[in-house]
């Protein structure tokens, strides 16, 4: 029992180990991607305070922009997240190669 503890524990260090090393080497494409997400959120917030006077049909239209622009950039960052630990080869990773597909976007 003792011996299987230690196999898991190594097995686990080295989930969490990888998960770091994917982190700090892009460490910027990542808070890049989850400050869009916080922009994305904001901005909603921000516009749903001065749409109280619009008329029904602008507002369920920008509703429906903001939810896909949210949808879209954190489909973007999971995308990316599993392709960089999935990644083995010495090739970049870009952002632009993660963002989803016009299939993918009417899921939604």
């Amino acid at each position: 029992m003792i011996d299987y503890l230690k196999e898991s524990t190594f097995a686990v260090k080295d989930v969490i180990m990888q998960a770091w090393k994917v982190t700090r080497d892009n460490y910027f494409s990542i808070a890049t991607l989850c400050f869009l997400i916080f922009i994305t959120a904001s901005t909603s917030t921000f516009m749903a305070f001065f749409m109280g006077e619009l008329n029904v049909g602008i507002r369920i239209v920008m509703l429906l922009i903001f939810v896909m622009s949210y949808c879209i950039v954190e489909l973007c960052l999971i995308k990316y997240i599993f392709r960089l630990l999935d990644h083995e080869s010495e090739e970049d990773i870009t952002i632009v190669e993660t963002l989803p597909t016009r299939r993918e976007s009417s899921a939604f």
